[in-house]
């Protein structure tokens, strides 16, 4: 999972912690710095010292594979969850990885299988017996890191450095422009960031004088250096994040890094000076990359959904006088959001947008409220939700956009397909008839793929939006990204006016201007909404059925 999924499990796990466990359980959480695409920039190891869960954080794929093995060795010797925890750009790298010659055989399943345990079920009193069982553990945990090989010091030098995760791996590059930096620095890599390998990081401090934090997000590792320094009454500076030496967000590179030990040296009275650690193109900065703006695929069904939705809310306005508040939710329809569509008001996390809108309706009585959710985050947090609305007889209406798979992270499936996770036959539960055993009475199942998609859609949105109470609309279709486009379309230049009207309400990556009128690139996959739309009726079914 990501760090904002670690905050769904976060309930059961925390109370896990204290019950423990019988074999091992180890949860791969991924952060992501930056963020790329995420709501926030949480800080796993953070979230580890919070809930007594033992953290590893490797830095390479090699690393990745020997701390994993680890995790599961830990897990099951402490009877203990571990995180192993990675950020954007360890889970993106790839390598090669030197395994064990001989890799241990399968652990058979337990025979006695369950034993029945006043363990298992946690209540106050038994909470109160196993923390300091928890607290002991991690004392243990400590003593161990602190002797394990991930947890390395290098270099003899007075300055000392600090670093975890990928950011070891840009300290070392920027080292690399240092002549005799073993001679200069002592770097002390941390691979077992929580519990804290103490004993470790305190041999590594009384032999130095100044120390620099290199990490990105929270500055977990300046305060656990900051606490031992003090309770060890240490005469070592510090330069982090606290004091300004390196930001305190966002996603860090080897310039960044170079730029925040510079800056602690000229502060801490060094003459030493890096060079820039990267390669150059005739002595200057390598150009940035160009910015694509995020954008649903051409040809996505939610394009046409949000359109629709859209020239119903303006329809609306005219008939009722009263404005559309569209609560968005996390998928890849938050990119309703984007311009030119700009259908996204509110996004906060999944299953809120439903939540959000039956609150605006408390608040917004005179405006409509619809709620975009998708097929795969409506069978996650999306069904309590609909319980709510229905129960507190909020007047919105529920758009579930059911592409047949979760498009944004991978195309895995869900209870709506039919397969499990292993591909084997499943029985498909249909959202509709989920809706409808809510209590949902208005609930409409529309095709978004046929040749007159749009007006169906618009006129179930405007149905909908004018029903009283709780309504929900299925619209169906199928990812682009997991279908063979077996039809294009194209624009007759005779017929076309140059009105771009196309290209600018849709914002399809498929539609372009070339010269003075639009062009339909090859990346079109037949959705035909641009057909629908155009005011000269000017594009038409590629090949032979189009004259041009």
């Amino acid at each position: 999972m990501k760090q904002v999924g670690l905050n769904v499990a976060s309930d059961p796990l925390m109370s896990l912690s204290y019950i423990g466990i019988k074999g091992a359980l180890v949860l791969l959480v991924a952060d992501d710095p930056g963020p790329h695409s995420s709501q926030t920039e949480q800080d796993t190891r953070a979230f580890g010292h919070f809930a007594n869960i033992p953290v590893l954080d490797p830095a390479t794929p090699q690393e990745a594979y020997e701390l994993t093995k680890l995790a599961f060795e830990l897990s099951h010797e402490f009877e203990i969850p571990v995180i192993l925890r990675t950020t954007t750009r360890v889970s993106h790298s790839s390598g090669d990885v030197k395994v064990a010659v001989a890799e241990p055989a399968p652990v058979e399943a337990v025979g006695e299988g369950f034993v029945k345990d006043r363990r298992w079920t946690i209540f106050p009193r038994l909470t109160a017996e196993r923390h300091p069982w928890l607290e002991s553990v991690q004392e243990q945990l400590s003593e161990r890191f602190s002797g394990l090989p991930i947890n390395s010091v290098s270099g003899s030098g007075k300055i000392g450095i600090i670093a975890s995760g990928v950011s070891v791996l840009y300290v070392k590059e920027a080292m690399e422009t240092v002549r005799d930096f073993d001679e200069l620095f002592t770097l002390f890599r941390v691979g077992t960031v929580y519990p804290f390998p103490e004993k470790a990081a305190l041999s590594f401090l009384k032999g130095i004088d100044r120390l620099i934090v290199a990490e990105e997000l929270d500055p977990y590792l300046e305060e656990q250096m900051l606490q031992l320094i003090g309770r060890a009454h240490l005469p070592v500076d510090v330069y982090g994040k606290k004091n300004g030496f390196f930001p305190v967000s966002g996603e860090y590179n080897v310039d960044l890094v170079i730029d925040g030990i510079n800056r602690a040296l000229e502060a801490c009275g060094e003459s030493l000076r890096l060079s820039h650690a990267l390669p150059t193109i005739s002595g200057e900065k390598l150009p940035p990359l160009p910015v694509r703006a995020p954008t649903l695929c051409a040809g996505c069904m939610h394009r046409t959904v949000f359109y629709a939705f859209k020239q119903a809310a303006k329809q609306l306005k005219k008939e009722a006088q009263a404005d559309t508040i569209f609560s968005g939710d996390i998928g890849c329809y938050t990119l309703g959001n984007a311009y030119p569509l700009n259908m996204v008001d509110t996004c906060l996390c999944m299953g809120a947008g439903v939540s959000i809108a039956g609150g605006l309706y408390r608040t917004n009585p005179k405006t409509k409220n619809v709620a975009f959710i998708g097929d795969s985050t409506f069978f996650h947090s999306g069904v309590p939700a609909v319980i709510n609305a229905v129960y507190n007889g909020a007047d919105i209406t529920l758009a579930v956009l059911d592409n047949r798979t979760t498009a944004m992270t991978g195309h895995q499936p869900h209870p709506g397909i039919g397969l499990t996770a292993l591909g084997n036959a499943s029985r498909a539960i249909e959202i509709a008839d989920v809706v409808r055993s809510c209590g949902v009475e208005f609930v409409r199942i529309v095709d978004t793929v046929d040749k007159d998609s749009l007006k169906s859609c618009v006129k179930a949105a405007k149905e909908a939006m004018n029903f009283k109470g709780p309504s929900v609309i299925v619209f169906k279709g199928r990812c682009v990204g997991i279908i063979k486009p077996d039809k294009y379309y194209e624009i007759k230049p005779d017929a076309c006016t140059g009105c771009g009207f196309c290209v600018k309400e849709l914002g399809c990556p498929a539609l372009n201007f070339a010269s003075d009128k639009p062009v339909i690139q090859d990346s079109c996959s037949g959705c035909g909404l641009c057909a629908q739309v155009c005011p000269s009726e000017a594009i038409c079914l590629g090949g032979k059925s189009c004259e041009i």
